[in-house]
């Protein structure tokens, strides 16, 4: 069994995965608990004592015994840096890519904890390779107050892991293919981008933007409660998508439409910065991912602009899929909620 365990800016949410034997995934329990607004920021805990209560409550209800879990982060407080090294042996990279860190974070190195992924070994010249990786630095106490919570809910972290990572692993196929594909989570304030080829990273971003900034314009222009403007955003979203007709004038409607071009923009640009170091790789298409995701006209915004196909992605793409009528309840396909904690357990079963 393995745990995966997203904190997010919503939510908390745990997913527990059971291997069978010849390497099929089943999703044996998942569950989420809601938090209120504050509670987490930015992937960044603030109210540790609130945080703690949802996950002990998520424990309740999701019906997960074990309480060995692998923990996600997801903060523009977390850098991600790509680094071209001369190929050598395992034992010696980790010590090189750590001496290159100190020139490439924006933060003291003993004020950090680092990790990285080997991206690619490429040819340079006379049979010689590089080796290209992508190193993941994220602030000591940053990853202090996300695991503060969690160990007080008499959970153990085992692995603390990229939710951007996560995803590029629930979002995967069965097996993974040759194409290279551009992954776009939209989540409640933090939203990530990121570029893989055949499953593996090769680019990865994060940016402050998400659902709640939608809801935020509304509270404020129409003085609104957050709760009120959240379902004044829901509500005008389902008439969209359902077709009804809309004043141009009205203010959800303008919000929402407003969002949209930011993400846009935002996912432009990201994806103009990778081909400027990446010229060689081409995109194919584009994944959606995350509860925001579905914010009407997105996904043909980013046709548009990107001139790519856009689709959204399957959370549950690495389950295996002659099970799922078997799903816990209250869970069914069509929900992308698990995304990220799928992910995270998974990479306790690599």
């Amino acid at each position: 069994m393995a745990i995966g365990l997203d904190i997010g800016s919503s939510a908390v949410r745990a997913a527990e995965l059971d291997q069978r034997r010849g390497g099929s995934v089943r999703l044996t329990h998942y569950g989420e608990v809601g938090l209120p607004p504050g509670a987490v920021v930015d992937g960044d805990v603030l109210e540790p004592t609130v945080v703690a209560d949802a996950l002990r409550e998520l424990w309740k209800v999701s019906g997960i015994r074990n309480r060995c879990v692998a923990v996600g982060l997801a903060s523009q407080k977390v850098t991600v840096r790509e680094i071209d090294l001369p190929d050598m042996p395992d034992a010696d990279l980790a010590d090189a890519v750590r001496l290159q860190a100190q020139e490439q974070l924006p933060m003291p190195i003993d004020e950090a904890l680092l990790d990285f992924v080997v991206v690619e070994r490429y040819p340079v010249a006379d049979d010689r390779f590089n080796v290209r990786v992508l190193l993941v630095a994220a602030e000591k106490d940053m990853v202090d107050r996300l695991l503060a919570p969690v160990t007080t809910a008499k959970l153990r972290p085992v692995l603390v892991d990229l939710d951007a990572f996560a995803l590029l692993r629930s979002l995967a196929g069965p097996t993974a293919t040759d194409e290279v594909e551009l992954i776009v989570d939209i989540g409640a304030t933090v939203t990530k981008i990121a570029v893989r080829r055949a499953g593996s990273p090769l680019f990865v971003r994060m940016v402050r933007l998400g659902g709640d900034a939608s809801t935020a314009q509304l509270q404020k222009v129409l003085e609104l409660s957050w709760d009120e403007a959240e379902k004044a955003k829901v509500d005008a979203s389902g008439s969209m998508v359902a077709g009804a007709e809309i004043d141009p004038e009205d203010e959800r409607a303008r919000v929402l439409q407003n969002g949209v071009k930011r993400v846009v923009t935002e996912v432009r640009d990201s994806l103009d910065f990778f081909r400027s170091q990446h010229g060689d790789v081409e995109v194919q298409r584009v994944l959606l991912s995350g509860g925001a995701s579905l914010v009407p006209d997105l996904a043909g915004e980013l046709q548009t602009a990107l001139e790519l196909p856009v689709e959204q992605g399957d959370p549950l793409g690495a389950v295996d899929t002659d099970r799922r009528r078997r799903l816990p309840a209250g869970l069914d396909d069509e929900s992308l909620s698990p995304a990220v904690a799928v992910g995270l357990a998974l990479g306790l079963l690599r």
